[in-house]
């Protein structure tokens, strides 16, 4: 799990927020557009009349949705 460090910190307290790499800090993943099989994109019941089989993002499965994590610093900035 790679971490990019960013420049919030929390004075008083030995925390900063690291940016989530999976995600580059937006908390959504992106993904190919996938017309329904059933309607073949024109909307129905089956894809919940949307015209996709699946939504072409979703929340980040590892900072969950948030972008990024609230570590504790280890060292003195």
């Amino acid at each position: 799990m790679d971490k990019k460090i960013i420049t919030n910190t929390y004075p008083g307290k030995n925390k900063k927020e690291v940016q989530c790499t999976k995600c580059k800090g937006t908390g959504f993943l992106k993904y190919d557009i996938k017309k329904c099989e059933t309607c073949n994109g024109i909307k129905c019941i089956m894809c919940n009349s949307t015209g996709l089989e699946k939504m072409p993002w979703d929340l980040c499965d590892e900072c969950y949705g948030d972008g990024y994590f609230i570590v504790n610093c280890t060292s003195s900035p």
